[in-house]
């Protein structure tokens, strides 16, 4: 699967000619470098620069607390480029904060089973049942959370361009932020009670229920007083 930012790029210029014709090489980002595509980086916390990564499905992550559930994260600064994009995991039972961005963002799940809800503000949110293969584009500052409904753990590669990432004035990305403060992430102290009713009735036909009172118990710790 390929993901591009030609739609942005071509609304700047709106010269194809300029775009398609023009012969310049890049050097700086690729110069026929024998290693470049060595399954190698630097991880720095959450962020590994890299211009490879070799097996996406079992790579190791990072615990972040932030997006909720217990899960581990990654993002990748990959081959000096302008394209984010970030590897998610949430446990069995479990599922991420709602939060909403900009649009382009392309989520495709490497494993696990479950579904999201998304829908604009003001709106019911719809619900999009996915399995490994699945891809989910949330559209423009929709709201969307994922859900782990399976017997495995479900985790999720997304990749979108850096312009969709609406940053506080201290440059952190307002969807890691809790909306209490600003922010466009759902605390789970905030959710809708149909979140969690919809959540139990899709594990209950498993035969499962919600592991989430740890999660909703660590959120209180760090959570900001209501405006």
């Amino acid at each position: 699967m390929a993901v591009t930012n030609l739609p942005p790029i071509l609304n700047i210029y709106e010269d194809p000619d300029f775009l398609f014709g023009t012969a310049y090489d890049f050097k700086g980002r690729f110069n026929g470098e024998p290693d470049y595509f060595a399954n190698k980086g630097e991880q720095k916390g959450l962020l590994l620069e890299t211009n490879f990564v070799a097996d996406a499905v079992n790579l190791p992550l990072v615990e972040a607390k932030e997006r909720g559930a217990g899960g581990g994260h990654i993002r990748f600064q990959l081959a000096k480029s302008s394209m984010n994009s970030h590897i998610s995991q949430f446990p069995v039972g479990t599922y991420k904060k709602c939060h909403r961005h900009g649009p382009g963002a392309h989520v495709i799940i490497l494993s696990g089973e479950g579904y999201s809800l998304m829908y604009p503000e003001g709106e019911e949110p719809t619900r999009y049942d996915w399995k490994v293969g699945s891809l989910i584009t949330p559209p423009n500052m929709w709201y969307h959370q994922h859900f782990d409904t399976g017997t495995a753990p479900a985790r999720y590669l997304a990749l979108k361009h850096e312009g969709v990432a609406i940053r506080n004035a201290q440059g952190v990305p307002k969807a890691w932020i809790s909306q209490r403060i600003g922010g466009d992430q759902i605390d789970y102290a905030d959710e809708s009670p149909l979140v969690r009713s919809m959540f139990a009735e899709a594990l209950a036909k498993h035969g499962m229920q919600p592991r989430m009172d740890k999660a909703y118990e660590a959120e209180l710790a760090d959570l900001p007083p209501k405006p």
